[in-house]
């Protein structure tokens, strides 16, 4: 029986080129995407083209409640920073990881995540997160209940994530020659008439929530600002609502210059623009090098 193979897709150029990969080999290739309702607008046209382009379907899964990163961090009480990020668990992990266990046998199915030969440190987190069993279980997050629209499923939700404790196979096909190669990737998807997504146009390193992803750095945000000042100000609203309803001394950034005191959107933003007619260098205002990631299916589930 030949393997059905389901490709994580984020909308970026590496889950794409996975995808690509996978949908060469024999045997059924799913591609699954975990819609935050939080993208670019041109993600989606991106993804639609692509999966057309290799003529694989798009299977797409969201939270029930349709909420965005912002709303998940004023349900659970935590606002997400490059630290930890509940909305990757809710907005990410949990539908597709639903999704596998009604759809897929661990047995005949393998799961490609598209890191690539410079994050394989990843590697031991992401399969301890697809391998969790009851016995000895310490990750009690995943031993709440599980529920699906048809209601909850029964025993704890270790239980459910690994029908008969087998352990769902993941795979990392970008980790192995050819190694990823942007450009070329880019270059390949316009000789299909395929542009890239809008957001590595625009200077961004990862296509993914609109240039807030809260696991980005200094750098991005500043870029947000820059071209997305309307996305940049809601951002930043929402943080300080966070702060006045939650918890005031919460924030997404740190002041990594001054032994990583949190750093507030709004003095962020307000540092670069009292700045913006001196015209210092970038690095006066921020750590230009520090982008950050997004990972949502890289981290330890």
């Amino acid at each position: 029986m030949s393997n059905r193979r389901v490709v994580m897709m984020s909308g970026g150029l590496s889950s794409y080129e996975t995808l690509r990969r996978v949908a060469a080999m024999d045997g059924a290739t799913v591609a699954l995407f975990a819609n935050t309702h939080f993208e670019d607008q041109d993600l989606y046209r991106f993804l639609k083209e692509a999966a057309a382009h290799l003529g694989v379907e798009i299977v797409e899964v969201s939270d029930p409640q349709e909420r965005n990163p912002f709303d998940v961090f004023d349900d659970v009480g935590f606002l997400g920073n490059s630290r930890l990020s509940p909305c990757s668990k809710i907005l990410k992990q949990l539908p597709a990881m639903l999704w596998l266990i009604e759809n897929c046998n661990p047995a005949t199915t393998i799961v490609y995540i598209g890191i690539g030969w410079d994050e394989q440190e990843r590697i031991p987190g992401i399969r301890s997160g697809h391998s969790h069993t009851i016995k000895g279980c310490r990750k009690t997050a995943l031993c709440k209940s599980l529920f699906t629209e048809k209601g909850r499923l029964p025993g704890p939700g270790c239980g459910n994530l690994l029908p008969e404790a087998d352990a769902w196979r993941v795979e990392f096909i970008l980790t192995e020659p050819p190694y990823f190669d942007r450009d070329k990737v880019i270059a390949e998807l316009a000789a299909a008439g395929i542009a890239e997504p809008a957001m590595y146009r625009e200077g961004y390193a990862h296509n993914n929530c609109q240039g807030l992803c809260v696991k980005a750095g200094q750098a991005q945000w500043a870029l947000t600002l820059r071209i997305h000042p309307d996305r940049y100000a809601y951002a930043e609203e929402r943080e300080q609502r966070f702060r006045r309803e939650k918890n005031p001394k919460a924030t997404i950034l740190r002041d990594w210059s001054d032994g990583g005191r949190p750093l507030t959107l709004t003095e962020f933003r307000e540092r670069i623009e009292s700045q913006r007619e001196a015209q210092p260098s970038l690095l006066d205002l921020i750590d230009e090098d520090d982008w950050g990631g997004c990972g949502c299916f890289t981290d330890a589930a």
